[in-house]
């Protein structure tokens, strides 16, 4: 575990300057509501699943860093321990 937090930290530091990759893909389970409701945003706001779901995620991480600091600073910080 400790070496894919290390893997994440570089490459979270290394793609800082390179914003707009799209590489990675993360699959995740809904529950059929929460899945169906998704389908029924990409609709009415006219965009796809994939792309609500990136931009949901990236305004969640915002918002925790904003509430408890870097991620970076803490996953070495949690290391450390």
């Amino acid at each position: 575990m400790r070496e894919e937090i290390l893997k994440a930290i570089g490459e979270v530091q290394r793609d800082t300057v390179l914003p707009g990759r799209f590489v990675f893909v993360q699959y995740a389970r809904f529950e059929r509501v929460g899945f169906n409701k998704l389908k029924l945003l990409a609709f009415i706001e006219n965009s796809s699943r994939g792309a609500l779901v990136r931009t949901i995620t990236s305004q969640a991480i915002r918002d925790y860093e904003k509430e408890n600091g870097n991620l970076v600073n803490l996953a070495l910080k949690a290391l450390k321990e």
